[in-house]
């Protein structure tokens, strides 16, 4: 049986590493960045310097009953080859797009709660913890607009 490292165990996130866990009162702060060292340009292949690092919060799923937000740590590279097109650009991930308030696992788990008819937010928070979903991204039923919506998509869906 192979063991995963500790932080591809805990985390479950394979390409990161745990810099550091903070419990800020209201949810874990988990500080990652990815375990890859070195990057090429993706014009010309030279390895790339690390221009500089830059923060990124994105709300996960729940750990140890607690609600848990990633603090990313990527990086924005520059090309060191002057005659290169390509001058910088910022370490991409599946797990952590770009410009989203979620990770894509919470994302997924999210889509499946709509899907099962649970509340948007239960996938996202623990028993004890107030929503981290904001009440917009609710599902509320007791909206007619919201049960015609549900009732037009559902004609949608019987079509395909």
């Amino acid at each position: 049986m192979t063991v995963p490292n500790f932080d591809d165990a805990v985390l479950g996130l394979p390409g990161f590493w745990v810099l550091a866990v903070t419990d800020d009162g209201n949810e874990l702060l988990v500080g990652i960045e990815t375990i890859r060292r070195a990057a090429g340009c993706p014009s010309c292949g030279v390895i790339a310097r690390t221009k500089e690092r830059l923060r990124v919060l994105i709300r996960d799923l729940p750990a140890f009953d607690r609600r848990v937000r990633l603090v990313g740590s990527k990086r924005r590279f520059c090309c060191p080859d002057p005659d290169c097109r390509v001058q910088t650009w910022t370490e991409r991930s599946d797990e952590l797009s770009d410009r989203r308030v979620l990770s894509s696992r919470a994302g997924r788990e999210c889509t499946r709660a709509v899907g099962s008819g649970r509340s948007v937010a239960s996938p996202l928070s623990s028993s004890s913890s107030p929503s981290p979903v904001s009440s917009p991204w609710q599902h509320d039923q007791s909206q007619p607009e919201s049960t015609e919506r549900a009732a037009g998509a559902r004609q949608l869906s019987d079509r395909s």
